[in-house]
């Protein structure tokens, strides 16, 4: 009860509670007990990820792992679905820590149990399926892997229609979720009229359960609403795009009034897309103003994880500096770009497949804004040449190479 209503501290009080007891228990009697451990554990696990303590995820969700093998090496049909939902729980908790090749593991392994359970017993275990089948698609999603994306989403949104039939109140919440799922697919793939319906279907079963239960729908309607004003934004539609944003704005302020930990983070995202469109429409004050507040929020979200949010705050460093360069502050520009380039190079480092275009881009932009002081200098020089070398998408390829021959040609032509 107290997780469904965001009363995070509570609901970690009562878990942590249940797990200690529960634990005395299984000491005596290990086999009626150690299955409740692992339940009991994966339910802090759950709760630590919606309030992203993704380490604190990892350590709960493995030691239930290991019990759910060992009770499914005695009765496999038992703990087969548990053992899935773990492994498709690591799968998430992975993919948010870009560790690609771990989610792409459990990811599988879950999907492979799931369709033998559905198999089994198709009523049971098809909501399950849809789950795995959307969280795996939603890795692809971010690993750029658009095909087998859309086959898992669809696949997912066909088991969710059938299952909305059925039974309308049980699944309207998991339809529309993966409704917005696949409009993201959409809109990353430059389907923009498929995504733009899919989020308002979305949108409206959203507000139609938030309208009976506004507390627990708010933050999907403001998740909705925040891709919306992307979407807009991205088709021209600068003041729907600043109603969207405005409206999820608002309910992540509430949110993360009552909750820091679980909506702080979307908050900045909201906030970061709104100096964007502010930006782009040259509200320039509006939009440092957005990109301050949310730059605050990832550094401190950066000072507990640090390996998911760094690359956030370089985002939105090379976004502020757009915008200083555009007040004119040049300096403060050259100041915020350098510190997002060294934030990409080192994310690069650890992780080249990630961060290649990123990094480039950062190079493309600080080159850029040196030149305006230094001219084709030795270091802005540099910057363009590496961007070239690092880039995987060919227009920033193309693009980084032709800055850097004609910065070689200008410097050659004045020796």
């Amino acid at each position: 009860m107290y997780r469904k209503t965001q009363r995070f501290s509570e609901a970690e009080a009562a878990y942590q509670e249940a797990l200690t007891i529960r634990r005395k228990l299984a000491d005596g009697n290990p086999g009626a007990y150690k299955p409740l451990v692992a339940e009991t554990l994966i339910s802090l696990g759950n709760l630590f990820f919606e309030t992203h303590r993704l380490p604190e995820v990892e350590v709960e969700d493995l030691e239930a792992l290991q019990i759910q093998r060992q009770m499914r090496d005695l009765n496999p049909i038992l703990f087969d679905a548990d053992l899935a939902q773990t492994l498709n729980n690591l799968g998430n908790l992975y993919r948010d820590s870009n560790r690609m090749s771990d989610a792409e593991a459990a990811y599988q392994d879950s999907l492979s149990i799931g369709r033998n359970l559905a198999q089994i017993n198709r009523f049971s275990y098809l909501p399950p399926l849809a789950q795995h089948l959307l969280n795996f698609g939603t890795f692809y999603i971010k690993s750029r892997k658009w095909s087998e994306a859309e086959s898992l989403l669809q696949e997912s949104l066909k088991i969710r229609r059938e299952l909305v039939k059925v039974n309308p109140d049980a699944h309207q919440w998991e339809l529309a979720d993966t409704l917005n799922n696949l409009a993201i697919l959409y809109s990353a793939t430059k389907r923009l009229n498929e995504a733009e319906a899919a989020y308002e279907e979305s949108l409206a079963i959203f507000r139609r359960l938030g309208r009976v239960n506004p507390v627990a729908y708010k933050p999907s309607i403001a998740h909705t609403l925040n891709n919306l004003g992307n979407l807009y934004g991205e088709t021209g539609r600068l003041k729907e795009a600043e109603v969207a944003y405005r409206e999820a704005t608002a309910a992540y302020r509430e949110l993360a009034k009552e909750n820091p930990a679980a909506f702080q983070v979307d908050l900045a995202e909201t906030l970061y897309n709104q100096g964007n469109l502010y930006h782009q429409t040259q509200h320039l004050n509006e939009a440092q103003n957005a990109y301050d507040e949310a730059l605050s929020l990832y550094r401190e979200l950066e000072k507990i994880n640090p390996s998911v949010y760094q690359s956030f705050v370089a985002a939105v460093l090379a976004s502020k500096a757009r915008t200083s360069m555009d007040l004119g502050e040049v300096q403060k520009a050259q100041e915020e770009v350098g510190e997002a380039v060294t934030i990409f190079s080192e994310l690069w480092k650890t992780n080249p497949a990630a961060y290649d275009d990123e990094f480039a881009r950062s190079q493309l932009l600080a080159g850029d804004m040196f030149r305006v002081t230094e001219g084709d200098s030795p270091r802005v020089c540099s910057l363009f040449q590496n961007a070239a070398q690092v880039a995987s998408e060919l227009k920033w390829k193309q693009l980084a190479a032709t800055k850097s021959a004609g910065c070689e040609a200008q410097v050659q032509s004045l020796h």
